[in-house]
């Protein structure tokens, strides 16, 4: 890329990096067996790819000569090649017409793309990065999208864990480098519980079964705006729910447990949340109350009464200046909260009989979008509403679902909105 060096394949079974300015020989790579087809240098040049008759797909380190691995492709001869552009991954064409996608980090097989009958001639990305163009021998020609080369089920396949097996929640640290997971089987409890940290940039797991003492199903993990802690909320396993008596935050880097959020007399845990300066939790009560704490002192701030029905809590979202906070409930109401304060500024109500799933504030916090639904019920109201965060007065409507909507959340522009329901779509 810096058009210093050069490399070659030749069919002696050699790849050369050459000196481009004095034609000297800087490294000799050795190894495949039989002609290497293809030699091609990552697009950031920390790597060299060498692809062979043998059908293997060499990695190595064009700065030392070095080879960082070797993958037997079991796919025959490595007829292409091709670097994504974040040199995360590499895609290689074979002669039986597969096509096969590879961590180039770990040299994991991540995904294999099916559907030309013969050899792989040639693959390449599209301008804008977002379609990767394939040809092949018997003059056919195929578009895929990028998303089987860019995104990946990271940790872990469900597979391997069983049916019942779900990542509960997965949330990005404030730089999008990492992601934090919480799951688990929390219907038949087959297999422990996870709680994990996937570093997204680099593609792999960096810390696994945090809090493995706590032996807990993960339902949600958040980091902390700074990303030094992270609250967590798990349970045993259906219908045992008296470990959602406790609120956790750990030690992101260490796996320790930091402080412990506790309310007492039985009462449990619905759903927790971070104020958008760190310095406050709130946790939502099986018994429709929100409870505040202080974060550095772990002491109790207030507590907010949604209903004297005993209804539930569903979801809490601070808005993006803290001065707000959005509580729903079961009963088919959602609550604004003056932070400051702790009035109540407005309620919103769906037509009932509803469930209101989820409450999220735009990003620049003028607006709310909630969501709603009871199939059990028989609920007409299967929407996704925008109101005013200001005043609470209804903006938007969306009918589009058939069953009810259990979560929605902004672009990070503001302009869209999508939601998905369980009438199966995503819009």
């Amino acid at each position: 890329p810096d058009e210093t060096e050069l490399v070659t394949a030749s069919m002696d079974g050699l790849a050369i990096i050459w000196n481009v300015k004095t034609g000297e020989i800087l490294f000799t790579l050795q190894g495949h067996a039989g002609r290497v087809n293809l030699a091609l240098w990552s697009p950031d040049g920390t790597y060299l790819a060498t692809g062979g008759e043998d059908g293997t797909l060499r990695l190595w380190n064009p700065q030392t000569g070095e080879l960082i691995s070797s993958i037997d492709t079991n796919a025959g001869e490595v007829s292409s090649l091709v670097w994504a552009p974040n040199t995360v991954r590499i895609s290689s064409g074979h002669k039986d017409g597969r096509i096969q996608i590879w961590d180039s980090a770990s040299g994991k097989l991540l995904e294999t793309l099916q559907g030309h009958q013969g050899i792989i001639t040639d693959l390449k990305w599209s301008p804008l990065e977002d379609k990767l163009i394939s040809a092949d021998g018997s003059s056919n020609v195929r578009i895929w999208n990028a998303a089987p080369s860019t995104a990946w089920r990271l940790y872990p396949p469900q597979a391997d864990k069983g049916g019942n097996w779900t990542v509960q929640g997965a949330t990005w640290s404030s730089d999008s480098q990492y992601l934090v997971l919480a799951g688990g089987d929390v219907v038949n409890f087959t297999h422990p519980g996870s709680f994990a940290i996937w570093d997204v940039q680099e593609n792999k797991l960096i810390m696994e079964n945090l809090g493995s003492a706590l032996n807990l199903m993960g339902l949600e993990a958040h980091f902390s705006p700074d990303d030094q802690a992270i609250l967590y909320l798990g349970m045993y396993g259906f219908p045992d729910f008296s470990r959602l008596a406790t609120a956790y935050a750990f030690d992101a880097w260490k796996g320790e447990i930091i402080r412990t959020f506790t309310p007492g007399n039985d009462l449990l845990i619905r759903g927790v949340d971070w104020s958008p300066d760190g310095s406050q939790v709130a946790t939502g009560l099986f018994n429709g109350d929100i409870l505040i704490w202080d974060y550095e002192t772990g002491e109790k701030i207030t507590k907010l009464t949604q209903t004297d029905e005993g209804y539930m809590n569903t979801d809490i979202e601070w808005s993006p200046d803290g001065e707000k906070i959005a509580t729903t409930c079961d009963d088919g109401i959602v609550w604004v909260w003056d932070t400051h304060s702790w009035e109540t500024l407005y309620t919103l109500q769906h037509e009932p009989p509803t469930y209101p799933w989820t409450a999220n504030w735009s990003n620049d916090g003028t607006r709310l979008l909630t969501t709603t639904g009871n199939d059990e019920q028989g609920a007409k109201d299967h929407s996704a509403r925008i109101w005013n965060g200001e005043t609470g007065d209804e903006i938007l409507v969306f009918n589009g679902h058939s069953k009810a909507v259990t979560y929605g959340d902004w672009s990070p522009n503001d302009k869209r909105i999508a939601t998905f329901s369980n009438d199966g779509t995503v819009k």
